[in-house]
């Protein structure tokens, strides 16, 4: 079975991202790169080195990759640590079962109604979104509504203006909550939402 770093490089990164025909995809940061394109492609800001609850300060969304699993008879996926994500979510997915990637845009509303704990004490502040891919169906359970045609067609995936209103409330809603929970939110200021009217 090919590895998820080299299913994402020779389905979304190569001859997408110029000088890296030719590179090992275990020595690459594949999440990192596929961040960058997705920014090219959708004419987004990348933001990524700046340590925020988003990739893009234009929308505040987020690029997030995931594998499926195989648990027994089942096959599972999972997209990490949502709690914090104010934007939507540009999901990549390595489906290494049958060796190709699919593609998804899960606007704000969505994540905070599929999101659930992870489990364990320790992890009882973060959330995750957890779905199931059928073999059968070819469907991906719970996320599958949210499936783009294409990785072009996740990136020109935006939200109206009045739902990007709505999500910098939310993130100032966000950002309070974790703080007055203690926690450390470094970096995920309201100063740096960006003007949405």
């Amino acid at each position: 079975m090919v590895s998820k770093n080299t299913l994402l490089y020779n389905e979304v990164i190569k001859g997408r991202y110029p000088g890296y025909e030719k590179a090992d995809p275990l020595d690459l940061n594949v999440e990192r790169i596929i961040e960058k394109l997705i920014a090219q492609e959708g004419n987004l800001t990348w933001v990524g080195d700046e340590n925020l609850p988003y990739d893009y300060s234009c929308d505040l969304s987020d690029a997030k990759t995931c594998t499926i699993s195989k648990n027994r008879n089942q096959y599972n996926g999972v997209i990490t640590s949502t709690e914090t994500k104010p934007g939507a979510l540009r999901v990549v997915v390595a489906n290494t079962i049958l060796e190709r990637v699919d593609y998804f845009f899960i606007p704000p509303s969505a994540i905070r109604e599929l999101e659930k704990p992870p489990g364990g004490k320790k992890m009882a502040m973060k959330r995750c979104i957890r779905f199931y891919w059928s073999k059968n169906k070819g469907t991906y359970g719970i996320i599958d509504q949210y499936r783009c045609s294409s990785f072009e067609d996740m990136c020109h995936k935006s939200l109206k203006p009045y739902h990007l209103q709505k999500t910098a409330t939310t993130l100032a809603n966000t950002t309070q909550a974790v703080d007055s929970k203690g926690l450390n939110n470094e970096n995920t200021s309201v100063q740096n939402v960006p003007n949405m009217v």
